[in-house]
Formats: C-alpha cells, structure tokens, sequence
C-alpha cells in the first residue's frame, strides 16, 4: 500500500496520521517478505492497534468538534 495525496481529507493532522497508518502496513508487509513476522508479529499488531485505537479516537473528537455524524 501506497499513500496517494488523493487519499488527503484534508486536515493535516489526520493526513499525516493515515501516511504513518500505511508506513506501517508497508514495514509489516516488509517483515513478513523476509519471514521475520514470526519474531516481530505481537509486536507489530500491538503497536497497530494501538495507533489505530489513538487515531479513530482523535477522529471521533474532530466529528463532535465539528458537529459531524
């Protein structure tokens, strides 16, 4: 996965967010081509729900904030 400047909402912060969601599909994709996902998987998917825990709970304040469903 590749981040495309179309994929942009346009609100920096969450942009950003998304460019660092797909860098770090893109490094576990990479771990898992050179067959290290066994050592590293826990770690990489605890690290992702962590992030996408923060992230989907920032966005959900920027709705409110902006009075979005």
């Amino acid at each position: 996965m590749k981040w495309k400047d179309e994929y942009a909402i346009g609100i920096e912060p969450i942009d950003e967010q998304h460019k660092l969601l797909f860098q770090m599909v893109g490094d576990f994709r990479a771990v898992l081509d050179e067959r290290k996902g066994e050592r590293t998987y826990g770690f990489l998917l605890g690290t992702l729900n962590a992030y996408i825990s923060a992230h989907f709970g920032i966005k959900e304040q920027c709705m409110q904030q902006h009075r979005r469903p």
